[in-house]
């Protein structure tokens, strides 16, 4: 956590470490956009993969950290506004699931934690989602402090980082498309000197050329 180089470094290695731990179905990361929405953009686990697409696709809502939405008043939004970590040890029984409940326990889903995570003056600047097999999986002391810690931990490595854009998890898969078509073109900033008008080198950049024939902007 504190040697990632970038964001997306840090939350996939953090998520692929915890993903492994018996019990685990998976995780969700998201951070609100300039609009105040929350954006997924990164998940781990096949099931859970599935369960974000049937958001994407309106299946299911989206989790939202809006309290005026019937969808924002799911675990997730209420971590997001306390600032705390909210448990759920009975997917089945927890009447805010009702719009995921279905979809939840069709994928095996049997309990959750929702863990905000913080910037130094306490402010929820992503979110973090856990999804197990296991009813009561998170209800444990032990469980409980070692989701205290990576609230703390990944809180900090995301603070040092936290001028990194967000994109939303469809937004990077249709990048990688495009750079597994090969559609990565160079583009060339001549530099000139002014007192004499001569070329002295370019500047040479990489960028995406996608579907539509036009340059991705950085």
């Amino acid at each position: 956590i504190l040697t990632a180089a970038n964001l997306a470094d840090l939350v996939r290695g953090t998520m692929a470490a915890i993903g492994a731990m018996d019990g685990t179905v998976g995780l969700l990361f998201g951070r609100a956009d300039s609009r105040g929405e929350l954006q997924i953009e990164a998940s781990f686990g096949p099931e859970v993969e599935r369960y974000h697409h049937a958001m994407e696709v309106g299946t299911i809502p989206k989790i939202s950290i809006d309290p005026l939405l019937p969808a924002g008043q799911g675990p997730g939004g209420c971590a997001w506004r306390t600032g705390e970590i909210n448990y759920s040890d009975s997917w089945s029984n927890d009447e805010r699931y009702g719009p995921w409940r279905a979809m939840g326990l069709e994928l095996g889903f049997r309990s959750n934690a929702a863990v905000p995570l913080l910037d130094t003056s306490g402010k929820s600047v992503a979110l973090l989602s856990f999804y197990s097999a296991w009813p009561g999986y998170f209800s444990t002391t032990r469980m409980h402090g070692f989701l205290a810690h990576i609230q703390r931990a990944l809180g900090h490595g995301i603070e040092r980082l936290k001028n990194a854009d967000v994109v939303p998890l469809r937004e990077q898969q249709g990048y990688r498309r495009l750079l597994e078509q090969e559609r990565l073109i160079m583009v060339y900033q001549p530099i000139i000197y002014l007192r004499d008008g001569r070329l002295c080198r370019l500047e040479a950049l990489a960028r995406l050329l996608g579907e539509d024939g036009a340059l991705v902007t950085p």
